[in-house]
This record gives structure tokens, C-alpha cells and sequence, in this order.
């Protein structure tokens, strides 16, 4: 317990900057970017980017690279290029299970042939569907996912009703799936791309106007719907989860945790407004119910993809670095078996949080 803790307050050091990544190496292999520690790696892990149009260039992902692999693991780091492309389909669960596979038998970067998996965001929840396919189950050592969703009807629903969610995730979503309802779509595609990437940058000049300038009154029309209106963002979720049953079915958490041989440790910003934390309960709750191995730390840490540091969130610190120190054991090689864990929700009574800070007082 004290050794795990250690380790997860390591991490989460670097992670936040506080200490840096001391004795990290990169490289670049044909799956991606490479992290090596100093010392003799205890293992492997593949992190899988987000939808950030940097793939894993991405500087918060390069932080988590970094402090993972500070953290004793070789870490490498694929790009996906359709996610970094804000592109949505169950292809994608392929392209990850193969990448595990072919790692996984990579003599040079995976000596032991199991690897553990790390994502975040949307990536997370198809890396463990992913990992829950036959052909690599087995192989992976322990699977930590960061503010990942849980199925899909749920996650569009709210999207489309939640005043507290952020709309990055549904201009995504809409983007891909408008082509569902409207005849013709490619030109309000790339708007709603353009609207994703305007909030992805925090631009302080936005790229919309312009781009809607260009479109005919249909496709401005259209784009500024499924933007502002509520009954139109309410139609085309509800014709997507209709018409796209394969992308809804194959590509919901909760229906394939039941497969994943590893101990899955989730991890989810309590405020998350791009996914909700209730996503990850979702996946916990069901992974328990399947008798499989499942922690879950909601946070106030978190946010969708930062850490934020505050004299109210230091309380949070010991229950987050030991779920994170926990998923650092199980990713060794040379570990155990997980155990299942029950929900811990960080900041509240009864909570793991609370004791700690009760002793240290």
C-alpha cells in the first residue's frame, strides 16, 4: 500500500510538473514515439492519444508519457490517425487491437509480451473494447482509462440535454454523424470541424464566421442548428443512435467490459464537462457486475484532460496517486493479480479522501 502510494505520488509529481521527467529518453519506432526510463524498465505501456488534432504530440499527452515512463515503464505512444483527424468509426477498435498484437510481439519493446494500456477521453473507451478481444486479452497487464465514456446513448443524450457539458464533444459527434440526416453533408462536416477546432484552440478570433460565409443558406442553416437549437441537436442524436446501430452496439463500454481479463482502473474529474463522470461509473458498474477487476476515483484533480492544483484540491491527492499507484503495480510485469475495489468518490463523507485527512490531522 505505501510502495503504490509512493509510485502514484511520483507520477502525479511529474505529471503536474512539480517534478520533472529526470532520466527520460525518446525515440520513435514504427509505432509511434518511444520513452525510456534511466533504469531497467518493468514493463511496457501503450497510451492511446485522445481526439486532439495533435495526436500524441499533444503536450498534456507528452506529460503523461513522460511521467510514466519516470515512473519505471518503456512507453510508447502510436498515432491514430483517423482520432487525431476527429474522425469517429469502429474501425478505430481494430486499429488499437492490432497495434496491442503487434506490440505485444515486438521481442525489442515488449520483452515479456504483455503490454499495459493507458488512454484517455473517447480513445479510452475504445481501448477497452479493445482489450477485450480475444486475441490480446490475455496479453495486457492492467488498463487505466482517464475520463473515458461509457456507452453511447447515454454520452449523446447528454450532449444534447446537459447544460453543464461542454460542446466539443457533440460538434465531434455531429460532424461525423450529420450525414445521417441531411443529404450532401460534406460542406457542414468541415464547419462543425472548423467550430471543434476553434474551441480546441481557444481561438480568440474563430474561424466559423468565415467558414459559414462561404456555405449556402442551407448548409449555414443547418450548421448553426445543430449548434444552437436543441430540437435539432435532440434529432439527429436520436437518428444516429436509429440508423447507426453497428457504431452505437460495438462501440459502447458497458458491453464489452465483461471481456477484459486485466484490472481497470478509471479515473474521471468529478466537474468533467466534456464527458461526465457518471460515464466511467457506468463502465465500473458494469465490470463489477461481470465479476471483472474495476477501480474507480472521481476526482476534483481532473478536469477533462488537465490536472488543476488548488488548496481545495489537495485533499484529492492521496486516493488519486494510490488508484494511479495501483495501476503502476499491476502494469509491472512481474505483478499480480489486481483485486476488485469498490467506488471511492473523491471530496465526499465516508470517502477514502476523508479518512486519510482525518489520521493526518
Amino acid at each position: 500500500m505505501i510502495a503504490r502510494l509512493g509510485d502514484g505520488l511520483s507520477v502525479l509529481a511529474r505529471l503536474g510538473g512539480v517534478l520533472g521527467g529526470d532520466g527520460v529518453s525518446t525515440s520513435w519506432s514504427a509505432y509511434g514515439d518511444v520513452y525510456l526510463p534511466q533504469r531497467r524498465p518493468k514493463g511496457t505501456v501503450m497510451v492511446v492519444h485522445g481526439m486532439s488534432p495533435a495526436g500524441p504530440n499533444d503536450a498534456r499527452l507528452i506529460a503523461l508519457c513522460r511521467a510514466v515512463a519516470a515512473g519505471g515503464f518503456r512507453v510508447v505512444a502510436p498515432r491514430f490517425d483517423s482520432v487525431a483527424a476527429l474522425r469517429m468509426h469502429v474501425g478505430q477498435i481494430d486499429e488499437i487491437e492490432h497495434t496491442i498484437s503487434r506490440l505485444a510481439d515486438d521481442a525489442e519493446l515488449c520483452p515479456s509480451g504483455r503490454v499495459g494500456v493507458l488512454s484517455v477521453s473517447f480513445s479510452a473507451g475504445l481501448s477497452l473494447i479493445a482489450a477485450s478481444r480475444a486475441r490480446v486479452a490475455s496479453r495486457i497487464t492492467a488498463a487505466c482509462l482517464i475520463g473515458t465514456y461509457g456507452d453511447i446513448g447515454s454520452t449523446l443524450r447528454a450532449y444534447v440535454e446537459r447544460d453543464d457539458v461542454t460542446s466539443y464533444g457533440w460538434k465531434i459527434v455531429a460532424a461525423n454523424f450529420v450525414d445521417t440526416v441531411v443529404l450532401d453533408a460534406e460542406p457542414i462536416r468541415r464547419a462543425l470541424i472548423v467550430s471543434a477546432l476553434d474551441e480546441w484552440h481557444k481561438r480568440v478570433q474563430p474561424e466559423l464566421p468565415a467558414t459559414l460565409a462561404a456555405l449556402s443558406r442551407r448548409d449555414a442553416a443547418m450548421v448553426r442548428a445543430i449548434l444552437d437549437d436543441r430540437g435539432a441537436r435532440r434529432e439527429l442524436a436520436e437518428a444516429v443512435l436509429a440508423r447507426r446501430p453497428l457504431f452505437c452496439d460495438f462501440g459502447s463500454v458497458v458491453d464489452h467490459v465483461g471481456g477484459v481479463e486485466a484490472p481497470v482502473t478509471l479515473l474521471h474529474g468529478q466537474d468533467d464537462r466534456t464527458i461526465p463522470c457518471d460515464q466511467s461509473r457506468r463502465v465500473h458498474d458494469a465490470a463489477i457486475a461481470a465479476g471483472r477487476q474495476s477501480r474507480l476515483v472521481t476526482t476534483p484533480l481532473l478536469t477533462h484532460g488537465d490536472l488543476q492544483w488548488s488548496w481545495r484540491t489537495l485533499a484529492a491527492v492521496p486516493a488519486f496517486a494510490d488508484a494511479l499507484g495501483a495501476w503502476i503495480s499491476e502494469a509491472a510485469v512481474d505483478a499480480g493479480p489486481g483485486r476488485p475495489q469498490r467506488l471511492v468518490t473523491l471530496g465526499q463523507p465516508g470517502s477514502a479522501t476523508g479518512a486519510w485527512a482525518a489520521r493526518r490531522a
